[in-house]
């Protein structure tokens, strides 16, 4: 998932937390692509590394929990939906 305060963004991956200048919607322009989606003002995730979403909160696998704004709930749950139809190759 990808975090960002003011125009610092943080890249979580499970390894390691990058580090870089931008935007969160410069970001998403790249990740959509890519299986990410918006979960809040600060905040996009990768659709396959949730493991399950409770009310207004992802939880993903690693046991990290983010918040969904009500503005972008909607979007998460028809992602999330959709992204799970799919199956694996």
């Amino acid at each position: 998932y990808i975090t960002i305060h003011g125009h610092n963004i943080e890249a979580h991956t499970e390894q390691n937390i990058y580090h870089k200048y931008g935007s969160l919607s410069q970001e998403l322009k790249i990740l959509a692509d890519h299986g990410f989606t918006k979960c809040s003002q600060s905040c996009t995730v990768s659709l396959n590394k949730i493991k399950q979403i409770v009310r207004d909160d992802i939880i993903l696998l690693d046991g990290t929990k983010l918040h969904i704004s009500r503005n972008n709930i909607s979007s998460v749950l028809i992602a999330y939906n959709q992204q799970k139809a799919i199956p694996y190759n």
